[in-house]
């Protein structure tokens, strides 16, 4: 129905120093040193050039919706690039909860993980209302009430329900997606918006040790398990891609709506469902299926699974059947 097909590609990335042997104590030091003031970054004075896009043209390849004119493209990118912030920061409640759980299990036998941990969840705190203060931001240039999913307590009970160490994973998974979408897509590209840059550079840069956190717990927990117990991990992880394949196509659907809104555009059948097949997989392409081929992600898994290439390709394959159903 829909040949074109987000363009962006695995990551080509050995920049990102993943240790697994970084200790909670240097960690910690890290962190303090790059650590940033929420109101250095946006600012009551900070503005948005609403004349550039926001996220990279390649994340959502446009051009070839000949029935969406220069403006409409660039209206819808500022449309996809709001409820892309809001995705990050719903995975953040889950991710927040996560860590608050593992530094209450941490505090009494080991302090500098407690204390990390408890970095973590402020930072994580903080990039949710730097994320909440773009948002507004970007909502201000728009009469039509931008829409997202804000189901963030349900969406975190639902992921915390499952196992520390599957939760751990998709947490990996999501972080490296974080980092590689600004290292590959963002850092170098001349042609957004400035602060909109700024923002996802801040918030890889605290990032960047979150990812070690999680693998250092992550490593911790599965070295207590049976061979059977970590086969499950990944089941787990997969019925939450899954789960997440069908709260982006909500977010596809609420996207071509606010779209015709504030365009006035009333899309044929056609086109709308055309429009909302490839906003669709372009999330699941950039957040899920990117991460599948993820140098380090890949590495991660094949630690602890001889046939990690198998349960990524079948997992890889689950996805595209299921953006088939959904669309």
């Amino acid at each position: 129905m829909n040949n074109i097909e987000p363009v962006l590609t695995a990551p080509q990335v050995s920049s990102i120093a993943i240790k697994h042997d970084a200790s909670f104590e240097q960690l910690i030091n890290i962190s303090e040193k790059v650590n940033w003031r929420l109101d250095d970054v946006i600012t009551l004075n900070s503005v948005f050039d609403f004349s550039k896009n926001m996220l990279p043209q390649a994340f959502f390849p446009l051009d070839g919706f000949s029935f969406l004119d220069s403006s409409e493209k660039l209206i819808y990118n500022h449309i996809l690039s709001y409820s892309y912030l809001n995705i990050f920061e719903l995975s953040e409640e889950f991710i927040i909860g996560m860590a608050l759980e593992l530094a209450q299990d941490e505090f009494h036998s080991d302090r500098e993980a407690g204390r990390a941990l408890s970095r973590f969840c402020d930072e994580e705190l903080k990039h949710q209302e730097m994320f909440t203060r773009a948002r507004c931001l970007l909502q201000s240039n728009y009469q039509t009430p931008l829409q997202v999913l804000d189901n963030y307590k349900d969406i975190s009970d639902f992921i915390l329900s499952h196992s520390k160490p599957a939760t751990l994973l998709l947490t990996i998974h999501l972080e490296l997606i974080t980092q590689a979408h600004y290292l590959d897509g963002v850092k170098d590209n001349q042609g957004i918006d400035p602060l909109f840059c700024y923002i996802l550079k801040q918030h890889w840069i605290e990032e960047c040790q979150h990812i070690k956190i999680d693998i250092l717990e992550f490593n911790r927990l599965v070295a207590e398990m049976e061979q059977a117990q970590v086969e499950s991990i990944f089941e787990e992880y997969s019925q939450m891609i899954i789960a997440f394949v069908h709260t982006l196509s909500a977010q596809a659907a609420l996207n071509v709506t606010d779209l015709q809104a504030e365009t006035n555009q009333n899309l044929s059948a056609e086109n709308k469902i055309m429009l909302v097949r490839f906003t669709h997989s372009a999330y699941c392409n950039g957040l899920l299926k990117y991460g599948f081929k993820h140098p380090h992600f890949m590495r991660i898994l094949s630690d602890i699974y001889s046939d990690s290439t198998i349960k990524l390709n079948a997992l890889n394959r689950e996805v595209d059947y299921q953006i088939d159903k959904l669309n």
